[in-house]
């Protein structure tokens, strides 16, 4: 009798599907009848042995039925208990595909019922706490298809997106995740307008989970979500979101600080240029701040919150001056540039590699801002001494001499080196025409000679067999450069007796 009823049921559930005048008359009656058999064999417990077919068939007719006919309503009562059927199927993993297939045709049709809130918050906890990947699939797609389709009421909905963000601290890594696709998920498919409303919330909530999390997998993704709010609110709230940066980065304690520093690295890399040019030199002072407090210590000494602070430090650095190149040759940052430059040398001896990758990173595009011979110019001028000179012009006495009125004087090279009088010291003085290199900014614009033997000195240094193979990449990069500019130095001459 089960295995002829499952027959029947398989068979009317691909009849349905056509729209035959026969189906259209006796629709009623046969779902009537399989709702009989799912009140009587479809309780707790019940599934198993020869009636597991006849249930499970059933459920597969009402769920066909619900998504492809269309023209056929459930009586109230029937939707009430067909409901009750899904909401302890769930829970029931050899029935949860045919509890999801009729649960989804009933969002699908967008049915109201008394039961469903209650359901879908079942829904909600299931996509975090399953096991199963499977089972947090199907439930977090039904969960996000009811919060997007249904009209629920602000108040509600607010509840929802509350519940949502309570388990990104869910002690599970699956749930965690499935939290974060949730959020992603109405960050791109919600209205502007309902993100922007809440982007506060979510913005901290997730910022708080990206120093928390342990896992550098999932890091990534909330970083990515963070990238993706900012880009999708309006701009006044793209303001405020920058400003609890901004404010973060000022704060006393180390762990805000490296939040707010990371999350300004994230609005240089998503957000348009308008929002971040308004802000370029409060974000320049804030980077800048981060370094005052950093410290070369022995690795025994090494507090990992400090160097987190470091590493999110130099990171932003490099966003910073890969969107904006310009602040490398602007003399109007010339100041910036310098200390950039300086604390990144000093951090070649920081205990961690990491560290070190990222100064290296950030000196070579320092470096390379500038071409060889202008570094070579400026270092030779260094030791002429002409670097005093090229700043100045001459002096208001001797301005109106030229050269034609000095030769016509008679000075030549055999007065010059027989006379001694205050007209001979003022030729002396009278500075050389020396080709001027724009602009003459960075850690390596004054001193530059002694600056880069240092340089050289420090990259030497990080050569090693116990490296990683990027950090001894970009040590061999910066080191090709620096040599070109020393091929350039001007030897100086040794004096003969």
């Amino acid at each position: 009798m089960f295995q002829l009823n499952s027959l029947s049921i398989q068979c009317l559930t691909i009849l349905i599907k056509q729209d035959l005048p026969s189906i259209r008359d006796h629709i009623t009656g046969i779902t009537t009848n399989v709702f009989t058999l799912l009140h009587k064999y479809a309780a707790q417990g019940m599934g198993k042995g020869d009636n597991y077919e006849l249930v499970l068939a059933a459920f597969k007719y009402v769920g066909v039925l619900l998504r492809d006919v269309k023209q056929y309503s459930l009586l109230p009562e029937q939707l009430a208990t067909l409901l009750l059927y899904v909401e302890q199927d769930l829970h029931d993993h050899s029935r949860q595909a045919s509890a999801f297939l009729v649960l989804k045709a009933i969002l699908a049709r967008k049915l109201e019922c008394g039961g469903l809130s209650g359901l879908m918050e079942g829904v909600a906890k299931l996509a975090i706490t399953s096991y199963h990947i499977n089972v947090r699939v199907q439930a977090k797609q039904a969960y996000i298809t009811y919060l997007y389709e249904y009209p629920l009421e602000k108040s509600l909905l607010e509840s929802h997106l509350s519940f949502i963000l309570s388990q990104l601290d869910y002690e599970i890594l699956e749930g965690r995740d499935c939290a974060l696709d949730m959020i992603e998920s109405i960050l791109g498919t919600f209205p502007r307008q309902f993100v922007s409303n809440h982007c506060e919330l979510v913005f901290v909530s997730l910022a708080a989970r990206l120093v928390n999390e342990p896992t550098p997998e999932l890091r990534k993704k909330i970083a990515a979500a963070l990238g993706k709010l900012v880009t999708g609110v309006e701009k006044n709230q793209g303001e405020k979101l920058l400003d609890i940066c901004l404010t973060w980065m000022r704060d006393e304690k180390v762990a805000h600080r490296r939040l707010g520093t990371q999350l300004c690295g994230i609005f240089l890399e998503a957000t348009d240029l308008g929002l971040v040019d308004r802000h370029l030199t409060e974000i320049m002072s804030g980077v800048r701040g981060q370094f005052v407090e950093f410290t070369v210590r022995a690795p025994q000494t090494v507090e990992e919150e400090d160097d987190h602070h470091v590493y999110q430090t130099l990171v932003t650095v490099l966003k910073l001056v890969g969107r904006y190149p310009d602040i490398l040759t602007n003399e109007k940052h010339a100041s910036f540039v310098e200390n950039i430059g300086g604390h990144c040398q000093r951090l070649l001896s920081h205990a961690h590699v990491w560290i070190r990758l990222a100064s290296c990173q950030i000196l070579f595009k320092l470096l390379s801002s500038i071409p060889p011979s202008t570094l070579a110019t400026w270092a030779n001028e260094d030791q002429s001494g002409d670097r005093d000179y090229s700043s100045n012009g001459p002096s208001s006495d001797d301005s109106d001499q030229s050269e034609d009125s000095d030769s016509s004087s008679g000075f030549n090279n055999s007065s010059r080196k027989g006379s001694k009088s205050p007209s001979k010291l003022k030729k002396i003085e009278k500075p050389r025409k020396v080709p001027q290199y724009e602009p003459h900014v960075g850690f390596l614009a004054t001193s530059t000679r002694s600056k880069l033997r240092s340089l050289i000195l420090d990259h030497v240094d990080q050569l090693g067999s116990d490296q990683i193979e990027d950090l001894m990449s970009q040590v061999m990069k910066n080191l090709v450069y620096l040599a070109q500019v020393s091929f350039l130095f001007r030897v100086p001459k040794l004096a003969h007796a």
